[in-house]
């Protein structure tokens, strides 16, 4: 998943059950959070990233 800018009412999550989790949004803070975006993946990598 990209991003062209950082979300400002929207938490990311990102995990994986077998694989990498490379999320730049984890540690991005929020103004309010109004929703809760969660990628998950099965059997591979997950990988956040910002323009």
């Amino acid at each position: 998943m990209n991003y062209r800018e950082k979300p400002r009412f929207t938490k990311i999550v990102a995990r994986a059950n077998v694989g990498k989790v490379k999320n730049a949004l984890e540690k991005n803070t929020i103004e309010k959070q109004n929703y809760r975006a969660e990628y998950m993946s099965e059997m591979g990598s997950v990988k956040i990233t910002v323009n």
